[in-house]
This record gives structure tokens, sequence and C-alpha cells, in this order.
């Protein structure tokens, strides 16, 4: 993180240390000064569960269709096991994204930790993880941001559940396009090869939770999945704070899936 990043983060705790009584997007007074949002905010959050893809954690339109392969991975399975997300990218939770990351609004970075943490607990508090691991930017990438928002969000979790955060092994060694209004094979392409392990052998039997933001079509997720099981990870798991779109019928193999803004898992 720079240096005017780090000073932007810290003069904005201060600011929230003095006035924690107003909702951190929209400055409506919160009812309780615990409350990580005013209530109308605090309503659009759309958190999801079943029915839902058991491997992609795709949600589906319909609730009484019970949990099932959706098509994507019924045709090719994903390279991790599980994917799992705490809501649907609208409302509060996807503004709260985006002016974390395109804003510097650092206040929100714990708020939004809180939400992925829940998420943690309700599907994966069970299971055994070696390692945290966030999704990388690109060294460009992370120059001009100054910061990984999946390493902010990914902190408090590992520090509660005493979880061995690893966010040097796993680089983006290509500065990919944006996937902004790509179609789900287009994503696939514009990642392919993207990712590389800087010491392979320190994955090797390690049980893995990935974690980034957004996960949208997951042809990230994907693509870092690969990258980890070449290397001999024992399970690869998916962890985001967000969810983009919901299952519906395809219109074709080129369909072009809701954007999530300039990154997505």
């Amino acid at each position: 993180m720079s240096d005017t990043n780090f000073f932007r983060r810290l003069l904005a705790s201060l600011a929230a240390s003095v006035y924690p009584g107003l909702c951190p997007l929209c400055q409506t007074p919160l009812e309780k000064a615990d409350a990580r949002f005013c209530a109308p905010c605090e309503a659009s959050l759309i958190p999801l569960g079943p029915p839902r893809c058991p491997k992609c954690g795709e949600p589906f339109v319909a609730p009484d269709t019970g949990d099932h392969l959706c098509g994507n991975c019924s045709r090719r399975k994903p390279p991790f096991a599980r994917a799992r997300a705490y809501g649907l990218y609208q409302g509060a939770l996807a503004e709260g994204i985006k002016r974390l990351k395109f804003s510097n609004h650092f206040a929100l970075d714990r708020r939004l930790a809180v939400l992925l943490e829940q998420a943690f607990i309700a599907e994966m508090s069970g299971a055994a993880y070696d390692l945290i691991i966030p999704v990388p930017l690109h060294r460009k990438r992370l120059r001009q941001r100054g910061f990984n928002q999946a390493i902010l969000i990914a902190l408090p979790l590992t520090r509660h559940h005493h979880l061995r955060l690893d966010h040097h092994n796993l680089v983006r060694v290509r500065d990919t396009p944006p996937q902004y209004g790509l179609s789900r094979r287009q994503r696939e392409q514009n990642v392919k090869g993207a990712f590389s392990l800087q010491a392979p052998k320190a994955i090797a039997g390690r049980r893995v939770l990935l974690v980034d933001d957004i996960l949208t079509t997951g042809a990230t997720a994907r693509e870092c999945a690969r990258t980890l099981r070449r290397a001999k990870a024992a399970n690869i798991d998916v962890l985001t704070l967000a969810r983009a779109g919901m299952a519906r019928a395809p219109t074709g193999p080129e369909e072009s899936d809701p954007g999530a803004g300039e990154e997505e898992a």
C-alpha cells in the first residue's frame, strides 16, 4: 500500500471513529452506534443461500428448484471444490464495493469484511484451511490503486479464525483488460495464463481458501484455481463478498453475463 493511500485510510478510520453515527454510504444517521449501515441500506443487502449450484454457488431464480448443478458446472467441472458468496451484487453491497475500490472509502473495508466473515461462518467454518489467498492484482493496477481490496476484506478473517494469509505467492503476471462487457468465453480467454506461483512447492498438499470481492462468471477464480491445482493443492474453495447475477435460461454460448465492475473472480 502506498504512503498516500495509507494516510487516506488512516484519516477515514479516524473520521469513522469521530462520527460513528452516520451511514458510510448515504450519511443517514444510524439507529445504533454499532450498525454497519442505515436501515434502508441494510435492507438492500440480499444474502445468498439455497437454491444454488453446489459447486460454483450460482443462485437460482426459482425458489423451489432445490440445489442442483448449474449448466456450466454440468458441462465442465470447475477446478475448485465450491464457491460461495455473502450476497448479490446489488444495493449497498455493490455500492460499498465500488466505493472502496474506486473512491478510496477505506472506512468501508471493515464493514464489508464483517459480511465476508458472516459468509465464512455460515458456509465454511467447518472446513480446515491452511492458507487464505487473496486474488492478486497486477503490479501496474496495484500501483494505480495503492491497495488490493481482496487483502483488506480477508485480513479480519485471518485474525479472528487464526488462518494464515498468503498474499505473495500467487501473482498476476499479465495485466489483463477489464472483464466488464465480455462474454463467458471471452472472460476465460482474457485471464488464461494470467496467474503464476512464485513458490509452487509451498502450495503442495495445502487446503486453500481463495478470497475476492466479486464473482461473476467465475473465470478469474477458475484460472487461479487451475494455477493452484497444478501446484498440487489438496483442496481449493472460493469465498467472495458478492455474486453478480442469477441463473437463467442461456441464450447461447456467447451470452454476455452482467458486468460487476473492473475485476471479478
